[in-house]
């Protein structure tokens, strides 16, 4: 795993609330808020970039969402720079798509 890196996340509307899920890592966090779900994946992502690399497991800590996940993003969705997450002096620049449907589908070749 090299850095800096970009991650990128999508935040979608359950019925009980949001799920946020880093799709580089294929992590998600549930919450009642958009805010409350961003924050607790935020810190899920930060220990387990911590525990890779405590543990010399470099090579297995990206670990991407499956193509379907990746899919839903709306060719045209806004995007936003997030505040940066910090392991090790290391940055993982983040990236948000807001907010995503599952409805909403994106070829793979659409993909940057």
């Amino acid at each position: 795993m090299e850095f800096p890196m970009t991650m990128f996340v999508t935040v979608c509307k359950e019925d009980e609330g949001f799920a946020a899920h880093a799709l580089d890592f294929d992590i998600v966090s549930v919450a009642a808020s958009e805010e409350e779900a961003v924050t607790k994946m935020r810190v899920a992502v930060t220990h387990y970039i911590e525990y890779g690399l405590n543990n010399n497991l470099d090579a297995e800590i990206l670990y991407p969402a499956p193509e379907e996940f990746w899919n839903k993003i709306p060719k045209d969705a806004p995007i936003k720079m997030m505040e940066p997450i910090t392991v090790k002096d290391k940055r993982l620049l983040v990236v948000q798509t807001v907010p995503v449907t599952h409805g909403s589908v994106r070829p793979a070749a659409a993909m940057a």
